[in-house]
């Protein structure tokens, strides 16, 4: 009678650690589905930005200068990957866009050489065009001061006059 006892004893406590363990898969369980729950409404609110992703199966071009490097394969490269990611060169901000991408692409000598020899002289360019532009203005001041000037007072004062 007291070895009976003692096995409905040890059975019963079997049962109770088995119906704990199960209630622990079952609380885990749960817990999987509201986290995924969670993932699927966060992606549905945010869906993620296609072109950080990058394109499958294509790697973007890279120029480092070498000798054994093909400048014209480069670029021809560089224009299937803008024309493959949908960058057109249509606006001003895909013209930025993919100004900053080539920036990227080039290593070592060759983005060396962009650095020094064309990012760096901004400020030359800016100068020269607005050099050009004062010289323009003088040039049309002085056009104009000579014809006024050779006018006789009867001429009219403008073309509509």
């Amino acid at each position: 009678m007291i070895g009976n006892m003692a096995r409905k004893q040890a059975r019963i406590g079997e049962l109770l650690h088995e119906k704990f363990v199960f209630q622990l898969v079952i609380r885990q369980r749960d817990q999987n589905i509201l986290n995924l729950q969670g993932q699927i409404l966060a992606l549905q609110n945010n869906p993620p930005n296609i072109q950080h992703i990058g394109m499958a199966g294509y790697i973007s071009p890279s120029f480092s200068g070498n000798y054994d490097e093909d400048i014209d394969y480069f670029i021809n490269e560089f224009r299937r990957y803008l024309t493959a990611s949908g960058n057109n060169l249509a606006n001003n901000a895909d013209r930025i866009s993919a100004l900053g991408f080539f920036k990227s692409c080039l290593k070592g000598k060759a983005g060396e050489w962009l650095e020094r020899e064309i990012a760096g002289k901004n400020w030359e360019l800016s100068n020269i065009i607005s050099t050009v532009n004062r010289t323009l203005a003088q040039l049309q001041g002085d056009g104009q001061a000579r014809i006024v000037g050779h006018l006789s007072p009867m001429a009219p004062a403008g073309l509509n006059a």
